[in-house]
């Protein structure tokens, strides 16, 4: 012990020692100062280690080691960062001179090769503490890796080591009379302080101020209690609630019956507390019972509320009504050994009770909680909801637990009171951390679902805004859904660490790993980047959404562009936003985009034989963007199919047909095929209706009948002016065709049917006659040759 007590003053003296470095090194150079702050590193890491040496060593001294590495860690990670800084600032000043000349040539100026000199030497210099540093952060890991074994290797030994079976008469013979003994002693003390004249001058003192606590209490617990429920509990005309009434009815429910009581309960605690009624030895015994009467109640409380048993349609978490009765048994019964136990070990810590009393308290509350769970396990019936089976795998499981169960009370019975009831305890623990769980992810995704529905305010400003549909909103709530969950049970994991018995330090230590410790070669690979590069790309590409949907809707209609230059202009900022949040997340990374377009220049002679298609078409695409022979809504013909332009996207064009339908265009095809685009300048048009009337008919008065319906036509164009023209003389008919010009060509089947109706009745009125095809068939007569 002398040797421990003399380390664990080299440590302290050393660990105090680091923060004298602004004082009594602030008149030594920066290399001296570096070299004494490693030293006393080092001479802090041997002090901690002879102490790991002594098998004798407390596990107050432990916990003491462990903060004095996790300090020196945490300053040797600042001081690395620092030295990186002013590694990277001596490199750029190196980089500026460029490389020094070979030999043969030229030599550099003096002053230029003594300042080259100077920064290589800070250059290796820094170099050199950072590998020293780093070499101290793999023996504190050795040392912490050793600490932590020896902790758990402790931790195990308890929890395994076995003593007297409870099950045996002799413990009972040693426990029994003690028991009768604390409560001789816990009745008596009572009974003396409550009969002593103090106790009486103190409640007369205090009576009223005590009275007013009760009464209190009884108008919490009763009638405001009863008013909350009413007025902002489960309504019972509503038997298929929504989500959130169900919600904000379970937290009404689960204040009312666990806040108020604890409220109540507490008042009349502290009434007794301040008036001096619990006396010396009965403040540790009423803390106790006022713990126990909080657990009991709030466990209670928010169990019923969540699980609603008498109002299935009020339950937020999905289970079967009988499992839910059920579990609602069980957490009573639970919640209340479990407040029992808390007074209890008051009572046997403040009377110095004999082991034996507490390995029969430990063991009595494994069996109990043992059994109860168990019980809940093999009841088949209350697992399968209503009208229907249990699957066989849930089955066998349960049975598989309950035999775990069974071995834990065997081993209590064997004398492991401790590991039976560590697993008992925990087991409980868990159990309500899952429900915790379930509740919370239910709720997140309720929320998440309620803030992209169509149906909500929110849901539908966010898909206005960021222009999505019904199966974009549906991905994106999958995604978002699933990375909640994903966090949510990392949270519940590692809270079930804690319960389990790891220590919060080495929790501490194994994300710090995962977040950050993973290196390979010289990049280092840290969650926390790939999330901020994550979080830092999705946020830019949603604002550029905002951006372009702001343009869209509120600037660019203001102003005299046609819709396609619009789209356009929205199109470019969403390649340029997309662009921008693809360099900002691999910078976050921590990649160097300058290696980065390296391997993209060596990688592109393969992508490009690869994807040759795909880039053909996505650079088309930039081009149909800024040449805009074809832009949204115009009118074009590619081949054989014809319609409108809906999108323009990176691989290929959307065309809508008069159908209805969508035909998709590579974009290559737009820019190396022709392709006839009806409105590309303007959309006026020219109609062409050829007529045909009957030989014989007046030339003149046809012409005259075909320019006088076309000028009488509203949407016919006066300048160019309409014409009729005499094409030529047919097989049956003589041929006209009127043609004139329309302001929308959009409007061309329209404005013919109005123009081929008008021009039948006007020549039914003068008796022009529009001809059928006619063929004059010749019949020869067959003579027969005459018989000689």
């Amino acid at each position: 012990m002398r040797r421990l007590i003399a380390v664990l003053i080299v440590s302290l003296l050393f660990a105090s020692g680091l923060s004298w470095q602004s004082g009594g090194y602030a008149q030594q150079t920066p290399e001296a100062e570096a070299t004494a702050t490693i030293s006393e590193w080092r001479s802090v890491l041997d002090a901690v280690e002879a102490g790991l040496a002594d098998t004798e060593i407390s596990d107050t001294d432990l916990a003491l080691m462990r903060d004095r590495l996790d300090g020196v860690r945490s300053d040797v990670r600042k001081w690395i960062t620092e030295l990186t800084v002013e590694l990277e600032a001596v490199q750029k000043e190196m980089q500026a001179f460029g490389p020094a000349p070979a030999e043969g040539q030229e030599p550099e100026p003096e002053a230029v090769a003594v300042q080259r000199q100077e920064l290589q030497g800070q250059l290796n210099e820094i170099s050199g503490h950072i590998k020293e540093a780093e070499l101290l952060i793999g023996r504190i890991a050795v040392d912490l890796s050793k600490l932590g074994e020896l902790r758990r290797s402790r931790f195990t030994e308890k929890v395994f080591q076995r003593g007297m079976s409870p099950l045996s008469p002799s413990i009972w013979r040693l426990a029994l009379p003690e028991m009768r003994s604390i409560s001789a002693s816990v009745t008596g003390s009572t009974v003396r302080f409550v009969s002593s004249d103090t106790f009486k001058q103190r409640l007369a003192g205090s009576i009223y101020a005590l009275l007013a606590a009760i009464l209190a209490a009884v108008v919490l617990v009763w009638p405001v209690q009863r008013w909350t429920l009413k007025k902002f509990g489960r309504d019972p005309s509503i038997q298929r609630p929504t989500f959130m009434q169900s919600l904000r009815a379970t937290l009404v429910v689960g204040v009312a019956r666990a806040f108020l009581p604890t409220v109540a309960v507490g008042l009349v605690y502290l009434a007794a507390l301040s008036g001096g009624l619990l006396g010396d030895a009965g403040k540790s015994f009423a803390q106790a019972l006022f713990l126990g009467v909080v657990l009991f109640t709030w466990s209670v409380a928010f169990f019923r509320a969540s699980l609603s048993p008498a109002n299935p349609g009020w339950r937020i978490v999905p289970i079967p009504s009988k499992l839910a009765r059920a579990v609602q048994s069980v957490v009573i019964a639970l919640a209340l050994a479990f407040s029992v136990d808390i007074v209890l070990s008051e009572v046997i810590v403040s009377y110095s009770a004999r082991l034996a009393v507490t390995a029969l308290r430990d063991f009595v509350l494994a069996a109990f909680v043992i059994l109860i769970l168990a019980n809940l396990l093999l009841r088949q019936q209350i697992w399968a909801p209503e009208d229907t089976s249990e699957p066989p795998r849930w089955r066998w499981l349960r049975l598989m637990l309950s035999t775990g169960l069974m071995v834990v009370l065997m081993a209590g019975a064997a004398g492991y009171v401790a590991f039976a009831r560590f697993i008992a305890t925990q087991i409980v623990m868990t159990g309500g951390l899952v429900l915790v769980v379930l509740v919370l992810n239910r709720l997140g995704r309720e929320f998440i679902s309620h803030a992209l529905s169509e149906e909500t305010w929110i849901g539908e400003s966010l898909r206005d805004k960021l222009r999505m549909d019904d199966e974009s909103a549906s991905r994106s709530e999958f995604w978002i859904g699933l990375g909640y969950d994903t966090v949510l049970a990392l949270l519940g994991l590692v809270i079930a660490a804690f319960i389990w018995g790891a220590d919060y330090k080495d929790v501490a230590d194994w994300t710090y790993q995962l977040l950050f410790g993973l290196k390979i070669g010289n990049f280092t690979f840290s969650l926390v980047s790939v999330f901020t590069a994550i979080l830092l790309f999705v946020g830019l590409v949603l604002a550029t959404r905002i951006v372009q949907h702001v343009l869209a809707e509120k600037v660019l209609t203001q102003t005299q562009m046609d819709k396609g230059t619009r789209h356009s202009i929205r199109i470019g900022i969403g390649y340029i936003g997309i662009i921008l949040a693809a360099l900002v997340g691999i910078s976050a990374l921590g990649l160097d985009l300058s290696k980065l377009a390296i391997v993209a220049g060596a990688l592109s002679v393969g992508i490009g034989f690869g994807l040759q298609n795909v880039v053909n078409n996505f650079v088309s695409g930039l081009i149909l963007l800024v040449e805009r022979p074809v832009k949204v809504g115009d009118w074009i013909v590619v081949g054989d199919k014809q319609g409108y332009v809906k999108r323009i996207k990176v691989r290929a064009t959307e065309i809508q047909t008069f159908d209805r339908a969508s035909v998709f265009v590579p974009n290559s095809h737009l820019i190396s095929e022709s392709v006839t685009n009806w409105t590309y300048a303007d959309k006026m048009g020219r109609v062409i209706i050829p007529v045909g009337v009957a030989y014989g008919t007046d030339s003149g008065k046809v012409m005259e009948a075909l320019l006088k319906i076309a000028k009488d036509h509203s949407e016919v164009l006066r300048d160019p002016g309409p014409a009729a023209v005499f094409r030529g003389f047919g097989d049956s008919a003589l041929n006209f065709e009127l043609r004139c010009f329309l302001k929308d060509v959009e409007r061309t089947i329209s404005v013919t049917s109005d123009l081929c109706v008008e021009i039948d009745n006007a020549f039914r009125d003068l008796g022009i006659e529009i001809p059928f095809p006619q063929q004059d068939v010749y019949v020869r007569q067959f003579v027969p040759a005459s018989k000689s």
